[in-house]
């Protein structure tokens, strides 16, 4: 017996002797009434593994009930094979608790040979000597509704600027997994300085309404406009790039891929550093530039400006258009290691 707001309250547990099965496929463990009137149903859930469960979906109440919140005493266990008992406090509207047994059941996902996939995954950006955040904004979905995700930063030295690759994987509940590079830059300066720098620039040119391929083209305008080309630029990683664009205004093509790789990501939209292969050829000069996706697939950015006239600008331009842009310009303008890169959009 339990004393609730003022009143003596007589509940009785019945044990369900064989399979009751709830409206929504559920199967019911036990039911605990009061004056033949249900107060709650306790549940068994079967699902597969990486499903993950509130606690309010192991008791079924009806509309009106005494209960007015469900908790899990302690969190179940949703890479579990197997059953599980999943212990909940009930909260009753007088104040009172109490604790019942449910029970989770997590089956291993068969024929299941589908990797995860994941969300588009943009730069990050760290200052030399400080703690890096790998994890948090990386996301990736499974049809298990269950991922694991790590990271390999073994090639990061945090106490020297410069440009590091990552490697993401992520695996669901069957073992399948993918894995993705990514890239961070260690500056000298504090990334959140550039940042500001860069969303005051974005809210000057772009608008909410426009498209991802819209604001790529508003910051390909302002980086082509904005700076002037000169041949005195340090390449060593996009923010501290990126710092002496917006502070001097000048530099080279360094500074120009730098400062579009900022301003594209703090816009949500991801791309890449391509470096050029230095050659006799091109006079052993490095060039950059970036690959961007709007949605569209992989598509080239080069907003150095140039003094030749191409008869187009660098923007938004495909693998075939790059080639035909090499033998415009010659000198080897485009020669790069294909292997280092996705493969940009063809025509």
């Amino acid at each position: 017996m339990r004393k609730l707001a003022g009143m003596l309250l007589i509940a009785v547990t019945l044990l369900i002797p064989c399979t009751l099965w709830a409206a929504d496929g559920s199967e019911i463990l036990s039911i605990v009434m009061k004056e033949n009137k249900t107060i709650y149903s306790v549940l068994r859930l079967t699902s597969t593994v990486g499903t993950s469960f509130l606690p309010e979906n192991f008791v079924k109440l009806p509309e009106v009930s005494p209960i007015v919140r469900v908790d899990f005493v302690v969190q179940p266990d949703f890479t579990y094979i197997g059953p599980q008992t999943v212990t909940l406090l009930l909260v009753y509207d007088s104040g009172d608790t109490a604790t019942v047994a449910a029970q989770l059941v997590l089956e291993e996902k068969l024929n299941d040979t589908t990797p995860p996939v994941f969300e588009p995954i943009l730069n990050r950006y760290a200052q030399i000597n400080s703690e890096i955040d790998y994890i948090t904004g990386i996301a990736a979905t499974d049809d298990s509704g269950f991922c694991e995700i790590t990271v390999d930063s073994h090639e990061v030295d945090p106490t020297a600027a410069g440009r590091y690759r990552l490697l993401y994987t992520a695996t669901d509940a069957a073992g399948n997994s993918v894995t993705q590079e990514a890239f961070l830059a260690l500056s000298k300066i504090l990334p959140q300085t550039v940042f500001n720098a860069a969303d005051g620039i974005l809210k000057e040119i772009t608008t909410d309404e426009m498209t991802q391929k819209e604001k790529a083209r508003a910051i390909f305008d302002y980086v082509v406009h904005g700076f002037r080309y000169t041949t005195n630029s340090e390449h060593n990683n996009a923010i501290d790039g990126a710092h002496q664009a917006f502070t001097r205004k000048s530099g080279d093509c360094f500074i120009f891929y730098s400062s579009s790789e900022v301003l594209l990501t703090r816009a949500g939209i991801p791309n890449i550093q391509v470096r050029r292969l230095v050659t006799p050829q091109n006079g052993y000069a490095p060039h950059y530039w970036n690959l961007i996706d709007v949605g569209e697939g992989w598509y080239y950015y080069d907003s150095t400006p140039i003094a030749r006239n191409l008869g187009r600008d660098r923007f938004y331009f495909t693998e075939s258009e790059l080639q035909q842009l090499a033998k415009q310009i010659g000198t080897g303008a485009y020669f790069y290691d294909e292997s280092l890169y996705p493969k940009a959009v063809w025509e």
